[in-house]
C-alpha cells in the first residue's frame, strides 16, 4: 500500500490529474447476500459510508449485464482519492461478520 501511495502522490505532483484531485477506481467482490446490508434501509448505510469516507460507491443493479447468474458474488465499485479508496473497504468488513 505504501508504494501505491507514493505512485499516487507522484502523479498528483507531476500534474497527471490536471488541477483536479486524482480519482481512483477500486472494485471489491462481495457476496450477493450482503449487498442489501451495504445499501441499508432507504440507502442510509451506503450514504453514511460515502459521507464518512468521501467516496462514491456504485452498487450493481439487477439489470447489470456484467452480473453472472451463477456467481454468488458481485463487484461493488468505489471511486475516490487514494486514501478513501483504501479505507472505505474496511467499512464493508463489518458486514461480513
Amino acid at each position: 500500500m505504501q508504494a501505491s501511495y507514493f505512485v499516487f502522490e507522484k502523479m498528483k505532483v507531476e500534474g497527471f490529474a490536471g488541477y483536479d484531485d486524482v480519482r481512483l477506481k477500486t472494485a471489491i467482490k462481495v457476496p450477493k447476500a450482503f449487498v442489501g446490508r451495504i445499501i441499508g434501509k432507504g440507502g442510509k448505510t451506503v450514504k453514511d459510508i460515502q459521507h464518512a469516507s468521501g467516496v462514491i460507491i456504485k452498487l450493481p443493479s439487477d439489470t447489470d449485464d456484467e452480473a453472472d447468474e451463477d456467481d454468488d458474488a458481485v463487484f461493488v465499485t468505489i471511486y475516490g482519492s487514494f486514501i478513501a479508496t483504501q479505507v472505505s473497504p474496511l467499512f464493508f468488513m463489518c458486514f461480513f461478520h
